[in-house]
């Protein structure tokens, strides 16, 4: 029942120098919140702004807890894009709080009211460190049974936070980018082809974002775009003890699905499984990831046996308002709470 009252929720959810960036977990761990701030009260949980220190930058960020008594799972959001938390201010998220869930969420540096500069997918990494700390230290969270996702930049985060050693029993990584090179390349063509609209913002966005994070392009700055790519991580990731749910739509026009392919071919020992555009699991291969192993089974859902999956899905875009991007976000809800049920 928790579990279903929490999909529903959350379906109404969207989102899109690593020299500052410390690679040891330890050093991202801090003792306690700098400030905590009651937002809102409503029927069984509270939400609070909450602030705290990463690298003598002050960071802002949410908390939804229940208000009742004892410890509760964790469940880390980790937000799209690169403007903070905007809706999700007290938004659908924290309704998850009434159905026994901490839900924990980062404005990153730069983003909202916290101090730093966007750096796209590298200090950020910090930042999420560092609140997971922080919230599995609290009385009112089972330190024990956190879970981490993510959305666009935010999987990319998600992602990398697993190379770092989170301490999540799952994480599900929604869209997210996994080499930026290709990324600032593909988007950069695609402006010079003469892109327009809301899209073509949205190019021009990550692209300068990119530049001004890394200082230069890729030609210009390589180790800084590999050092931000969870594909240049997956040492790390093969061997990390999170389970691992991978989520991408064929038709995503941001961030293509060949990143999340690439991405599953790299891992090793991960169940690939294609959904067509009438949301039913097809024996079909993905045809631009041909290379992949495709299962020919049904999604193994509500349990989700094994440790790694890739689901790509015909039809969904780079965002999470269809319903074929909700059933993203519902297969990637329901493998995480398969974790601590």
């Amino acid at each position: 029942m928790r579990s279903a009252l929490l999909l529903a929720m959350l379906a109404a959810c969207s989102g899109i120098d690593a020299a500052n960036e410390t690679d040891d977990v330890a050093s991202v761990t801090a003792p306690a919140f700098t400030s905590i701030v009651p937002l809102a009260h409503h029927p069984g949980y509270i939400v609070e702004g909450v602030s705290y220190l990463v690298s003598g930058l002050t960071i802002v960020g949410q908390v939804c807890r229940p208000t009742g008594p004892g410890r509760y799972p964790i469940l880390l959001f980790n937000h799209g894009g690169f403007s903070g938390l905007g809706a999700e201010w007290d938004g659908a998220l924290c309704s998850g709080a009434a159905n026994g869930f901490v839900i924990a969420m980062s404005s990153y540096r730069g983003e909202d009211d916290s101090q730093g500069q966007v750096e796209v997918c590298a200090g950020e990494v910090d930042d999420t460190l560092q609140m997971l700390a922080i919230v599995r230290a609290q009385p009112y969270a089972d330190a024990t049974s956190a879970v981490m996702i993510g959305a666009s930049h935010g999987g990319c985060i998600t992602l990398r936070a697993v190379a770092r050693g989170g301490s999540v029993l799952a994480a599900a990584d929604l869209f997210g980018p996994v080499h930026w090179g290709a990324i600032y390349d593909d988007l950069s063509g695609r402006l010079a082809l003469g892109a327009t609209g809301d899209l073509a913002v949205t190019y021009r966005d990550i692209v300068e974002r990119l530049r001004a994070g890394t200082g230069g392009t890729p030609d210009q700055a390589p180790q800084a775009y590999a050092a931000r790519s969870p594909l240049s991580e997956l040492a790390a990731i093969v061997p990390a003890r999170p389970d691992l749910l991978i989520v991408h739509g064929s038709d995503d026009l941001i961030i293509p699905v060949e990143q999340s392919c690439a991405l599953a071919g790299g891992l090793g020992g991960l169940v690939a499984h294609h959904v067509d555009s009438q949301g039913q699991a097809t024996a079909q291969p993905l045809g631009r990831c041909s290379y992949l192993t495709w299962s020919a089974s049904a999604l193994p859902s509500p349990d989700w046996s094994g440790h790694r999956h890739f689901v790509a899905h015909d039809g969904a875009g780079h965002g999470l308002g269809t319903p074929l991007e909700r059933q993203m976000l519902d297969e990637a809800l329901g493998f995480l709470l398969s974790r601590i049920r």
